[in-house]
């Protein structure tokens, strides 16, 4: 360890007190919901837990079994069907991510020649909002949410 090299160089025990680096504003997890549960504390013992912690949709399996108090407060993004199911939407996270798609795909259908005409049209979707890129690509942005007392919910921007 760093402690250990500085304390052979200097020839007299160190004492050491972990604490984050001051330049660090958040961190970005890109984990299972498995290995958060790990981490999470870790970075806590740490002295990072004044730090806002975020992560990407994969946090979210959908079902609370494989994460508990550890995810308090973590921020991530996620598409509105999960966070907000339509009537006759499946249970799970991943196979409401998937309906969504279909969901969005018929509708952009209809949406495409408004999009081409009007570049800055952004189509409220169930996968995120989208839009059409200059590249005529789909882009989409998801929705911001925040695990809160066990449940992922839906918050309007990722601050503190």
């Amino acid at each position: 360890s760093r402690k250990q090299a500085l304390e052979a160089r200097l020839q007299r025990p160190l004492q050491f007190n972990p604490q984050p680096r001051p330049d660090i504003e958040a961190i970005v997890l890109m984990l299972r919901p498995t290995q958060a549960r790990v981490l999470v504390p870790t970075l806590a013992l740490f002295g990072a837990s004044r730090l806002p912690l975020a992560g990407t949709s994969m946090l979210n399996a959908g079902d609370r079994s494989a994460l508990d108090a550890e995810t308090e407060g973590l921020y991530l993004l996620e598409c509105p069907e999960v966070l907000q199911p339509s009537a006759g939407a499946p249970q799970n996270a991943q196979d409401q991510r998937l309906f969504a798609m279909g969901q969005d795909a018929f509708g952009l259908i209809r949406a495409l020649p408004a999009l081409v005409r009007q570049p800055d049209t952004v189509v409220p979707g169930r996968t995120g909002s989208l839009s059409l890129n200059a590249q005529r690509q789909i882009q989409r942005q998801l929705q911001p949410a925040r695990f809160r007392g066990g449940r992922l919910q839906p918050v309007d921007a990722l601050s503190p």
